[in-house]
This record gives C-alpha cells, structure tokens and sequence, in this order.
C-alpha cells in the first residue's frame, strides 16, 4: 500500500487497551506496514472475541429457555395427573392433558416443517 494509505490507516488506530497509536509522518514505510499489520491482526483477534462473547450468551439464553420449557412441561404433566386423580375434576384434568398434548404435537410439526429435528438429524 502507499506511505499515505498506510499512515491514514494508523491515523485513528486504538491499540487493544484504547490508546490512540501514535505514528510519526517520517516514520519509515517498513516499520508502518509492521504497525498496520499488528493493528489489523489485534482488530481481528478482538472481533474474534466479541463474537465468541456472544455466541456463549446466546447458547446460555438458549439453555435457560429450553429448561424453562421443560419445567413448565412438567408443571402441566403434575397438574394433569392431580386432576385427574381428583373425582370432581376428572373431566378438567382430560381437557389440560388435551391442551398439552396438542401444543406438543403442533410444536414437534413445525419444528419438522422447518427443517428442524428429525429431519435436521
């Protein structure tokens, strides 16, 4: 690259603590290649780090939700079988395993339509 394209890559470059590099105009163009190459090599590695920051996040939130998923599946199953061990709500307890096992039976369908699980496997 030229001497001007080099030095205007290192006029605004922040080295990996935030100071502000600091490159003399009759600074040689070997040691500015030097500069410009570390700085783009601490850039990537900081992006790198940045996107492995949020691709842990997003599997942490993903396994809150799955769990959550499960306890509230195992919320309804409880609440079904209480009632349906009770005689007067019988009847309630067959609508709430209806309920559950529809919304299980929906979920699995357009997890397969999507191209999600056994499909995906």
């Amino acid at each position: 690259l030229p001497r001007t394209v080099l030095l205007k890559i290192l006029t605004n470059a922040k080295d990996s603590e935030g100071n502000t590099l600091r490159v003399a105009p009759e600074t040689a163009t070997d040691l500015l290649v030097a500069k410009v190459q570390a700085y783009r090599k601490d850039t990537s590695a900081r992006e790198r780090a940045g996107r492995f920051a949020k691709a842990v996040l997003a599997i942490r939130l993903y396994i809150v939700a799955i769990l959550i998923s499960y306890v509230d599946l195992a919320g309804d199953v409880l609440v079904t079988l209480t009632l349906l061990q009770s005689e007067t709500s019988k009847q309630s307890g067959y609508v709430t395993m209806g309920l559950t096992g529809f919304a299980q039976v929906v979920q699995a369908i357009i997890s397969l339509a999507m191209g999600q699980g056994g499909v995906a496997a």
